[in-house]
This record gives C-alpha cells, structure tokens and sequence, in this order.
C-alpha cells in the first residue's frame, strides 16, 4: 500500500503593515460600543431625574407698608413637599435656597430653612 500525505506547501508568512491598524481599530471600536452599551444601562438604571416640589400651603401673617412706602414688610410661611422620583438614589439636603421673583427681579432670598 501506497499512502499519500498531503502537506501544503510552507510559504513565507506576509505581514500587511496595515493589518495592526485594522486591528487595533476594532478592537478600539469594540471598546468604545462596550462602554456606550453600559453606559446606556446605567441611564436606564439610575434615570437622573429631578426633584419634584410641591408647595403644601402657605401663610401670610404680616404685610405691612415701612419707611414711608417705599419697603415692603411680610411674613410668609410655606410648606414644601420635595419628593425625589428615583427609588436607586439618596438626596442629602445640605443646604436648601428659596428665591422669591416679581417681573423678572429678585425680591426675596432665603437660605435657612426649617427642615422637619
């Protein structure tokens, strides 16, 4: 018997300068559609949303007229209600600033309140 192997021929491997490149570009492509893929995820995950407020009620106890006029003096009480829309997240309140405008101007800025 008679047998025939078959082997291929060996020819000297040629390099393509441009095939690392090709190369390194897909492998960056796949890096960057991985990480928009998870970054996606996690949008869809956490959702940043924002804070919903609410006012409850509100109290004017003082208006008066002051200095012939010219200044407005009032009391106002207001209750807020703030409800934050994501269940994944905590909101620490540091510090809470309420503006008060009137046509554009600035008549009222509180920064302390009361937090119950």
């Amino acid at each position: 018997m008679v047998s025939h192997h078959y082997f291929p021929s060996i020819h000297p491997t040629h390099h393509d300068p441009y095939s690392l490149f090709y190369r390194a570009f897909r492998v960056l492509t796949l890096v960057l559609i991985a990480l928009g893929i998870a970054t996606l995820v996690l949008w869809f995950v956490y959702q940043p949303n924002s804070l919903k407020l609410y006012v409850d009620s509100a109290k004017l106890t003082c208006l008066d007229l002051v200095d012939n006029g010219t200044t407005l003096r009032y009391d106002l009480a207001i209750g807020v209600i703030i409800q934050k829309t994501n269940r994944k997240q905590a909101v620490l309140y540091q510090r809470l600033e309420a503006v008060a405008l009137y046509g554009g101007e600035k008549h009222l800025s509180v920064y302390k309140l009361d937090l119950e």
